[in-house]
Protein backbone atom coordinates (compact mmCIF):
# COMPACT_ATOMS: atom_id res chain seq x y z
CA UNK A 1 0.00 0.00 0.00
CA UNK A 2 2.77 2.43 0.86
CA UNK A 3 4.49 1.80 -2.50
CA UNK A 4 1.27 2.65 -4.36
CA UNK A 5 1.05 5.96 -2.52
CA UNK A 6 4.65 6.80 -3.41
CA UNK A 7 4.10 5.85 -7.07
CA UNK A 8 0.89 7.88 -7.23
CA UNK A 9 2.57 10.94 -5.75
CA UNK A 10 5.45 10.57 -8.20
CA UNK A 11 3.06 10.45 -11.15
CA UNK A 12 1.16 13.46 -9.84
CA UNK A 13 4.43 15.28 -9.14
CA UNK A 14 5.70 14.49 -12.63
CA UNK A 15 2.61 15.96 -14.23
CA UNK A 16 3.05 19.14 -12.19
CA UNK A 17 6.60 19.76 -13.42
CA UNK A 18 6.42 18.28 -16.92
CA UNK A 19 5.65 21.61 -18.58
CA UNK A 20 8.54 23.29 -16.77
CA UNK A 21 10.94 20.49 -17.76
CA UNK A 22 9.94 20.75 -21.43
CA UNK A 23 9.96 24.56 -21.27
CA UNK A 24 13.51 24.62 -19.92
CA UNK A 25 14.70 22.22 -22.63
CA UNK A 26 12.96 24.24 -25.35
CA UNK A 27 14.44 27.52 -24.06
CA UNK A 28 17.95 26.05 -23.91
CA UNK A 29 17.70 24.69 -27.46
CA UNK A 30 16.20 27.94 -28.74
CA UNK A 31 19.11 29.91 -27.22
CA UNK A 32 21.64 27.59 -28.86
CA UNK A 33 19.98 27.96 -32.27
CA UNK A 34 19.72 31.74 -31.89
CA UNK A 35 23.42 31.84 -31.02
CA UNK A 36 24.39 29.80 -34.07
CA UNK A 37 22.16 31.92 -36.30
CA UNK A 38 23.73 35.17 -35.08
CA UNK A 39 27.23 33.75 -35.39
CA UNK A 40 26.63 32.63 -38.97
CA UNK A 41 25.24 36.05 -39.88
CA UNK A 42 28.23 37.94 -38.48
CA UNK A 43 31.06 35.85 -39.92
CA UNK A 44 33.68 37.69 -41.97
CA UNK A 45 33.23 37.46 -45.72
CA UNK A 46 36.31 35.24 -46.05
CA UNK A 47 34.41 32.52 -44.17
CA UNK A 48 31.06 32.99 -45.87
CA UNK A 49 32.21 32.57 -49.44
CA UNK A 50 30.42 29.78 -51.28
CA UNK A 51 33.50 27.60 -51.61
CA UNK A 52 33.95 27.58 -47.83
CA UNK A 53 30.30 27.32 -46.79
CA UNK A 54 29.98 23.89 -48.40
CA UNK A 55 32.92 22.44 -46.54
CA UNK A 56 32.61 19.95 -43.71
CA UNK A 57 34.82 21.99 -41.37
CA UNK A 58 32.56 25.06 -41.76
CA UNK A 59 29.45 23.02 -41.01
CA UNK A 60 31.00 21.41 -37.94
CA UNK A 61 32.42 24.68 -36.62
CA UNK A 62 29.60 27.16 -37.22
CA UNK A 63 26.42 25.26 -38.10
CA UNK A 64 26.35 22.50 -35.50
CA UNK A 65 24.30 22.63 -32.33
CA UNK A 66 24.59 19.86 -29.75
CA UNK A 67 22.38 19.46 -26.74
CA UNK A 68 22.67 16.48 -24.44
CA UNK A 69 19.99 16.11 -21.82
CA UNK A 70 18.53 13.40 -19.65
CA UNK A 71 15.82 11.10 -20.91
CA UNK A 72 12.27 12.40 -20.46
CA UNK A 73 13.43 16.00 -20.37
CA UNK A 74 11.19 17.05 -23.24
CA UNK A 75 13.75 17.11 -26.04
CA UNK A 76 11.36 15.51 -28.55
CA UNK A 77 8.68 18.08 -27.75
CA UNK A 78 11.29 20.85 -27.91
CA UNK A 79 12.62 19.86 -31.35
CA UNK A 80 9.10 19.55 -32.73
CA UNK A 81 8.23 23.05 -31.54
CA UNK A 82 11.59 24.45 -32.73
CA UNK A 83 11.14 22.93 -36.19
CA UNK A 84 7.63 24.31 -36.50
CA UNK A 85 8.57 27.76 -35.17
CA UNK A 86 11.91 28.27 -36.90
CA UNK A 87 12.00 26.21 -40.08
CA UNK A 88 9.67 25.78 -43.04
CA UNK A 89 11.54 22.62 -43.99
CA UNK A 90 13.61 20.21 -41.94
CA UNK A 91 14.87 16.64 -42.03
CA UNK A 92 14.48 14.67 -38.79
CA UNK A 93 16.81 11.70 -38.38
CA UNK A 94 16.38 8.88 -35.86
CA UNK A 95 18.20 5.56 -35.31
CA UNK A 96 15.51 3.44 -37.00
CA UNK A 97 12.18 3.72 -38.80
CA UNK A 98 10.10 2.96 -35.70
CA UNK A 99 11.63 5.87 -33.79
CA UNK A 100 11.37 8.04 -36.90
CA UNK A 101 7.65 7.31 -37.23
CA UNK A 102 7.14 7.99 -33.51
CA UNK A 103 8.85 11.36 -33.98
CA UNK A 104 6.66 12.11 -37.00
CA UNK A 105 3.52 11.37 -34.96
CA UNK A 106 4.81 13.52 -32.09
CA UNK A 107 5.41 16.36 -34.55
CA UNK A 108 1.91 16.02 -36.02
CA UNK A 109 0.36 16.20 -32.53
CA UNK A 110 2.19 19.44 -31.82
CA UNK A 111 1.68 21.08 -35.19
CA UNK A 112 -0.62 24.03 -34.54
CA UNK A 113 -4.09 24.46 -36.02
CA UNK A 114 -2.85 27.06 -38.51
CA UNK A 115 -0.13 24.70 -39.66
CA UNK A 116 -2.61 21.92 -40.36
CA UNK A 117 -4.35 24.17 -42.89
CA UNK A 118 -1.02 24.49 -44.70
CA UNK A 119 -0.46 20.72 -45.04
CA UNK A 120 -0.61 19.51 -48.64
CA UNK A 121 0.63 15.94 -48.08
CA UNK A 122 0.67 13.86 -44.92
CA UNK A 123 2.22 10.36 -44.88
CA UNK A 124 3.91 8.15 -42.28
CA UNK A 125 7.25 9.87 -42.82
CA UNK A 126 6.61 13.12 -44.69
CA UNK A 127 4.58 16.26 -44.07
CA UNK A 128 4.54 18.63 -47.02
CA UNK A 129 3.22 22.15 -46.53
CA UNK A 130 2.64 25.13 -48.79
CA UNK A 131 5.92 26.58 -47.49
CA UNK A 132 8.13 23.45 -47.43
CA UNK A 133 8.04 20.16 -45.61
CA UNK A 134 9.23 17.96 -42.78
CA UNK A 135 10.86 14.62 -43.52
CA UNK A 136 11.33 11.84 -40.96
CA UNK A 137 13.91 9.17 -41.74
CA UNK A 138 16.47 6.82 -40.20
CA UNK A 139 20.07 8.03 -40.03
CA UNK A 140 21.14 4.50 -40.83
CA UNK A 141 19.74 4.86 -44.36
CA UNK A 142 19.89 8.45 -45.59
CA UNK A 143 20.59 7.73 -49.24
CA UNK A 144 16.92 8.18 -50.21
CA UNK A 145 16.69 11.72 -48.87
CA UNK A 146 19.72 13.31 -50.50
CA UNK A 147 18.70 16.34 -52.48
CA UNK A 148 15.71 17.31 -50.35
CA UNK A 149 15.74 21.08 -49.90
CA UNK A 150 15.74 21.96 -46.19
CA UNK A 151 16.86 24.55 -43.65
CA UNK A 152 17.89 22.16 -40.88
CA UNK A 153 18.91 18.58 -40.15
CA UNK A 154 17.64 17.50 -36.70
CA UNK A 155 19.00 14.29 -35.17
CA UNK A 156 17.14 12.72 -32.20
CA UNK A 157 18.54 10.85 -30.37
CA UNK A 158 22.06 11.67 -31.44
CA UNK A 159 23.77 9.81 -28.61
CA UNK A 160 23.71 6.56 -30.62
CA UNK A 161 25.63 8.00 -33.58
CA UNK A 162 29.17 6.93 -34.35
CA UNK A 163 31.64 9.55 -35.67
CA UNK A 164 31.62 7.99 -39.16
CA UNK A 165 27.81 8.17 -39.23
CA UNK A 166 27.94 11.84 -38.22
CA UNK A 167 30.39 12.60 -41.01
CA UNK A 168 28.11 10.80 -43.48
CA UNK A 169 25.20 13.00 -42.36
CA UNK A 170 27.29 16.12 -42.90
CA UNK A 171 28.58 15.04 -46.31
CA UNK A 172 25.35 13.57 -47.67
CA UNK A 173 22.80 16.00 -46.24
CA UNK A 174 24.76 19.24 -45.89
CA UNK A 175 24.19 20.01 -49.58
CA UNK A 176 20.41 19.86 -48.91
CA UNK A 177 20.77 23.31 -47.32
CA UNK A 178 22.68 24.90 -50.20
CA UNK A 179 19.98 27.50 -50.91
CA UNK A 180 20.00 28.84 -47.35
CA UNK A 181 22.57 31.28 -45.97
CA UNK A 182 22.30 29.81 -42.46
CA UNK A 183 22.52 26.05 -42.02
CA UNK A 184 21.71 24.01 -38.91
CA UNK A 185 22.77 20.54 -37.85
CA UNK A 186 20.99 19.98 -34.56
CA UNK A 187 22.09 16.96 -32.52
CA UNK A 188 19.85 16.30 -29.51
CA UNK A 189 19.69 13.50 -26.98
Amino acid sequence: MKKEIIDASFVNGRSLVEGKIYGNTYTALKCLIDGSYCTQQTLPSSLTEINYKDRLDYWKEFCTIRMATSRRSGHTTAICKIAQSYFNSAIFLSPNLDVSRFLCEAFKKRYDVEGIKKITKNTRDTILTKDGGYFFRSYRSIDGIRGIDCEAIIIDPACLLKPKEEDKIYRDLGPCMHTYLEKFFIFVG
